[in-house]
């Protein structure tokens, strides 16, 4: 990021892709400092529902928001879950350095507040970018009503492979792969597989 560079890229480049052709809103969960919420305001015609649980990151966050005058960003200083409440996350890791992006929820750490998607009425959701650090299964839980009224695609950091039962069941397909996610579109829905089968070719 100091030397000009995005990180993650291909992150960058599929939700710009994607967004061109498909008007609505988008899930941004593990927003970090708030290094994607620029250029996934300017890219989505909607409106960007941005989650950060850990204070600290969230802070860093909504000053990129508010310096940048990003309208259409609504920012959260919470957790992704299947209900609303309160959960742990441990931002140490191991030598006492603060774990930044990587921090998980735990059964110890700091206390954060958790929301569920379903909460929030979403009408015109298109996309759903998931990379928390292991809770993504949670958090789809909890997105079951308006993953079932929405049919967007998923895009998730799943490395534990925990994701493909709960995918598969709402009649979900993995189409594909960029570096960091798994791309999964609504069984039913050509317009999207064949979008996303150009962005890997």
């Amino acid at each position: 990021m100091l030397n000009g560079n995005l990180y993650e890229p291909d992150t960058h480049d599929f939700v710009k892709e994607f967004c061109k052709s498909f008007k609505g809103s988008m899930v941004h969960a593990g927003t970090f400092f708030g290094d994607m919420i620029p250029n996934f305001s300017n890219f989505v015609s909607g409106n960007v529902y941005a989650f950060e649980p850990v204070f600290e990151n969230y802070i860093l966050a909504k000053l990129c928001v508010d310096s940048n005058n990003l309208v259409n960003v609504i920012l959260m200083n919470s957790a992704l879950s299947d209900s609303l409440g309160n959960l742990y996350i441990n931002t140490s890791q191991s030598g006492g350095r603060h774990a930044g992006g990587a921090s998980t929820i735990s059964d110890k750490g700091a206390i954060c507040a958790a929301i569920n998607i379903d909460c929030l009425n979403i009408e015109d959701l298109v996309l759903i970018q998931l990379d928390v650090e292991g809770h993504e299964l949670i958090a789809l839980t909890g997105t079951h009503e308006t993953i079932q009224k929405s049919r967007p695609v998923i895009a998730i950091e799943d490395n534990n492979d925990n994701c493909t039962d709960f995918l598969c069941n709402i009649k979900y397909e993995n189409a594909g792969h960029i570096p960091g996610l798994t791309i999964w579109v609504p069984s039913e829905n050509n317009r999207y597989k064949e979008k996303i089968a150009s962005l890997q070719c």
